[in-house]
């Protein structure tokens, strides 16, 4: 053997360009895979927090909308199928500029398409807070919600415009809130008579009985 002729060398494999840039790529997609999925239940925690919250700011600022309604009218709430109508030149004020104020009737998790995400409790339709009324019809709702003041006015229940829903006692809420915010349990936002907004689930709404 020609003790000069070198030895063969092991077949090597060496990547190229193309395909460490090809590697690269795969590892930070991988990666960003990861991230993804471990940050994934934060961002959705987020995501509904915001929603809820921009859901109770829309209630708080329809409320004080009918409540604006009530102190022109002599605290006489307004008629529940014109309510949208009757308010709807107060909420443009609550909200500012008014640029867009109908999106305030939406709330963001409620995808039924219906024109507003909210009901108006049509028991206090046309009632007055403080005043006794002449028309016995309305003086028999008052009998039966007790205190109009405390009673909530104003619902998430989807509906066409000027939606309404029958409300006379706390305990009748949980069959009337719907989930927009496809939670485990009912929740939603209600405003009370008096303009005071609450946040109400199943767990909570017993503790409103005898409290409102």
């Amino acid at each position: 053997m020609d003790q000069s002729t070198p030895p063969p060398r092991k077949a090597t494999w060496r990547m190229g360009q193309q395909q460490r840039e090809r590697l690269q790529w795969g590892v930070v997609t991988f990666i960003c895979i990861l991230l993804f999925m471990a940050l994934r239940p934060y961002y959705f925690f987020i995501v509904e927090t915001r929603d809820f919250q921009t859901c109770q700011s829309n209630v708080l600022k329809i409320a004080s909308s009918i409540r604006r309604y009530a102190e022109d009218y002599e605290g006489t709430m307004p008629l529940g199928n014109h309510w949208m109508d009757a308010t709807q030149g107060y909420l443009a004020a609550t909200s500012g500029t008014g640029f867009k104020s109908t999106d305030i009737y939406h709330c963001p998790r409620d995808k039924s398409n219906q024109e507003t995400s909210y009901s108006f409790n049509d028991a206090l339709s046309g009632m007055s807070l403080d005043v006794r009324s002449q028309n016995p019809e309305i003086e028999s709702r008052r009998l039966q919600i007790g205190h109009p003041d405390r009673a909530p006015a104003l619902v998430e229940h989807p509906g066409g415009r000027n939606a309404i829903v029958n409300v006379f006692k706390w305990d009748e809420l949980s069959t009337t809130l719907t989930r927009p915010h496809f939670e485990a349990n009912h929740t939603g936002s209600t405003m009370l008579g008096s303009g005071k907004v609450s946040s109400s689930s199943d767990e909570s709404l017993p503790n409103h009985k005898g409290k409102f």
